[in-house]
């Protein structure tokens, strides 16, 4: 998973420090999408000032096109947050006034999705590239040189700039890259992606979330609304409608340097993955004009009786109980749970603000570890209650053990009811990681689950109740085999 960003500020040639403090502000609030690595890439056009290379961890390239223009590609990558790669000193030594940068949690560098710059073109992406070593096969012939071993986006930057030589337009060079051109594969696969090129701004929906802002200074591209929301300003929940747009699956935007725009079209099956509401997407972020923190309220709104009746199945009383959300995903969930049962809402885990998101670590000992350093259960609080302990979905099923075992050993609780509001993952999506081995859905019964992570009861969201909410456009494929 990745957070993308991109900026440009219109009618700005030769401004040292257009875009560089809002790229670092976009990406810091596409935070959550990735806390492995970040990378911006800033270009310049025909600077009329000196321009002066600092030390700080920036590279610098200097390039001219055919036209005589002359670019100017600041670049900073490293790994970490976001606030710890780009200082005051970095982001002053990112010129320019268009760029793109991305948040990764990419472990493995084959299938990095940082932005990558080839010659004047850099592409970054957020999703799952199928074919991808195909298309390289096809470069290679084109005698395009390669790395040893090259990353996902790189090939794609190499793939883009091959078009783009050969079309008026960045938006056909995006189209010919999805849907091939001639000899040329296209890329297969659930993505989205940004192009920087010499003109403007590329932006593809191809499945993963993707939008823009746009106004007569700027425009901002971003991942998730919940990105720009903070620091763009004029942008409110009275205009946001009018200000936030989404690129659905099959459309392609080019945002050129004046301020001018086209659109491109493509037929596509891919449709926006349900899951970015139920826990990827920050609750403030909306897709397709659902806030996604809603979404999970009403979800845990309408599982009010179905985890009533499991708790009484148990010899449970659901009138006695708490609420307790596993922060931060199930905390929508929890305010839902207490809307429809009228139970106490007690934030009984306390979570430590400097650990990482378990899912992403890349060894099971590791996930483990930061699951029992991530959630600090209530010393008094729970002692002696019986809790509904709320959360947004059961994956592997590891971390609801650990932390359900962990509750139990520290805090004493009376009874541990678990609630998820995603439904059971039981098919492979194939455009992740986690293969149907994994998914402990797949392998056991919810009863077998319960007894597994040591709940008392467990319940499960309903495919019903996400249709009900999100409707055809999404993706239902890890819990009911088919795209919709």
């Amino acid at each position: 998973m990745a957070g993308l960003g991109g900026i440009i500020k219109f009618n700005s040639e030769n401004e040292l420090h257009g875009i560089s403090k809002d790229l670092y502000y976009l990406l810091f609030g596409l935070q959550n999408r990735g806390q492995a690595s970040a990378k911006a890439i800033t270009q310049m056009k025909n600077p009329s000032t000196k321009v002066y290379y600092y030390s700080n961890g920036v590279k610098y390239v200097s390039l001219e096109n055919i036209k005589s223009s002359h670019y100017i590609y600041a670049e900073r990558k490293g790994d970490g947050i976001v606030r710890e790669l780009f200082d005051n000193k970095v982001i002053l030594d990112l010129y320019g006034e268009s760029g793109i940068g991305a948040v990764s949690n990419d472990q493995v560098y084959k299938s990095a999705s940082l932005p990558y710059r080839y010659k004047m073109i850099a592409v970054g992406k957020d999703g799952f590239l199928e074919n991808i070593e195909k298309v390289k096969q096809f470069l290679v012939k084109q005698n395009i040189p390669f790395k040893k071993e090259s990353s996902e986006v790189e090939i794609f930057s190499k793939l883009f700039h091959y078009h783009f030589l050969e079309t008026s337009t960045g938006a056909e060079a995006m189209k010919r890259c999805v849907l091939g051109f001639n000899e040329a594969p296209g890329i297969k696969g659930l993505y989205s992606a940004l192009a920087l090129t010499p003109n403007g701004i590329v932006a593809l929906g191809n499945g993963k979330p993707l939008g823009y802002v746009y106004n007569s200074e700027h425009v901002y591209f971003a991942s998730e609304s919940a990105g720009p929301w903070s620091f763009i300003k004029g942008m409110d929940s009275k205009n946001f409608n009018e200000t936030w747009f989404d690129i659905k699956p099959g459309e392609i935007y080019e945002f050129n340097r004046d301020g001018s725009f086209n659109k491109e079209t493509f037929n596509t099956q891919n449709k926006m993955c349900s899951f970015e509401w139920a826990y990827f997407a920050r609750p403030s972020t909306v897709i397709y004009n659902k806030e996604s923190g809603n979404v999970r309220k009403h979800i845990g709104k309408q599982l009010v009786p179905k985890i009533f009746n499991n708790i009484r199945k148990v010899g449970g009383d659901p009138e006695d109980c708490i609420v307790v959300p596993v922060l931060d995903s199930g905390n929508w969930y929890g305010v839902g749970v207490c809307e429809g049962s009228k139970l106490p809402f007690i934030p009984g885990l306390y979570k430590n603000k400097y650990s990482l998101k378990s899912f992403i670590l890349d060894y099971q000992e590791n996930r483990d570890q930061e699951v029992l350093i991530k959630h600090i259960p209530s010393v008094i609080q729970l002692k002696d209650k019986e809790i509904i302990l709320v959360d947004d979905s059961i994956v592997r099923g590891t971390t609801m053990r650990i932390i359900v075992d962990f509750v139990k050993k520290k805090a004493n609780p009376k009874k541990v009811h678990v609630v998820a509001g995603y439904p059971e993952k039981r098919y492979a999506c194939p455009y992740t990681s986690e293969g149907k081995d994994k998914l402990i859905a797949n392998e056991m019964t919810t009863d077998m689950i319960r007894e597994k992570i040591g709940a008392d009861s467990l319940t499960y969201g309903e495919h019903r109740m996400w249709h009900g909410i999100l409707g055809d456009d999404c993706c239902y494929r890890c819990e009911k085999r088919r795209v919709v």
